[in-house]
């Protein structure tokens, strides 16, 4: 059989459908749209990443408060940051004693902000956890009808991948996040996963994100929170990375105790330094756990 004979017939058992073919002079180019200008876009998926107990969550109520106030963003204070209305899915923190306290301490409009604690079965048995295997339309619905939703929070990600998902296979992941980057495109908001950092010793913490690099591909915006020692107070950092859209690579500094007291970013901007280059040493004993 010669090449043109062997293309000529589909595989067995092969989808028969047809290509979907654009020109890109067809194409009308748009400009990123940003929630946080330059840092986390609209209509795209983005990660926070971490090591526990560096604030992670901390991160997500201040850009919810921030969202739900209209009020600036730490490095464009000057620039005009419109309202709107924020999904949580939150399974680590309660509610009533975690999440809510720590969004009235950002100064939160909590009027704007909406918690999804699970789906309702439809026979009325009970409440089950949210899936997004199975209830991406679901949330889809949700966002239609709450409206002027500009974030969408998943914290962590791995606790709504649903069933029969094994976190350390590329395609099972992309399977799941695929739909979920979609949703973010067709509604307009920017949605943000939460995610952890295994223990693995490779030095890119890229490869470190729950265990695949399949984690980063369909997202647009990633940091990494990792923790820098300083003599007089705890700075965190967070090194910008896999950003596709907006300037890569850069580092925001945030100091603990500003965060701890306001759920607010203290600072913003100033070194760089790249995911791929994050420390994965311990953090000494002395440095306490985060709140």
């Amino acid at each position: 059989m010669n090449a043109n004979e062997r293309f000529n017939e589909p595989a067995e058992n092969a989808d028969t459908g047809r290509l979907a073919v654009v020109s890109l002079a067809d194409v009308e180019p748009e400009r990123v749209q940003w929630l946080w200008p330059g840092r986390l876009p609209l209509r795209k998926l983005s990660l926070i990443a971490g090591q526990q107990g560096l604030g992670k969550s901390f991160l997500t109520l201040d850009l919810a408060s921030r969202v739900s106030t209209g009020t600036p963003w730490p490095d464009a204070l000057d620039d005009h940051n419109p309202q709107g209305n924020v999904i949580l899915l939150s399974a680590e923190d309660a509610l009533a004693d975690t999440v809510r306290p720590r969004l009235d301490w950002a100064g939160a409009n909590v009027d704007r902000i909406k918690a999804i604690e699970g789906v309702a079965e439809v026979d009325h048995t009970g409440q089950r956890s949210f899936d997004l295997q199975r209830d991406i339309y679901l949330l889809s619905e949700a966002v239609e009808e709450i409206g002027e939703v500009r974030l969408i929070v998943f914290d962590p990600i791995d606790s709504y991948l649903g069933q029969n998902v094994n976190p350390n296979r590329g395609n099972d992941i992309r399977r799941v996040l695929g739909p979920l980057a979609e949703l973010a495109e067709h509604s307009g908001a920017a949605v943000v996963a939460v995610a952890h950092l295994n223990k693995s010793p490779n030095p890119n913490a890229l490869y470190r994100v729950c265990g695949s690099i399949a984690y980063p591909t369909p997202t647009r915006e990633i940091d990494i929170r990792n923790r820098l020692d300083r003599v007089n107070d705890k700075i965190q950092q967070i090194a910008w990375g896999h950003n596709a859209l907006g300037a890569a690579d850069r580092m925001a500094e945030l100091v603990d105790e500003q965060r701890r007291l306001r759920g607010a970013l203290a600072k913003a901007g100033g070194k760089h330094q790249t995911a791929r280059h994050v420390p994965t040493g311990k953090r000494r004993e002395s440095e306490g756990s985060q709140p």
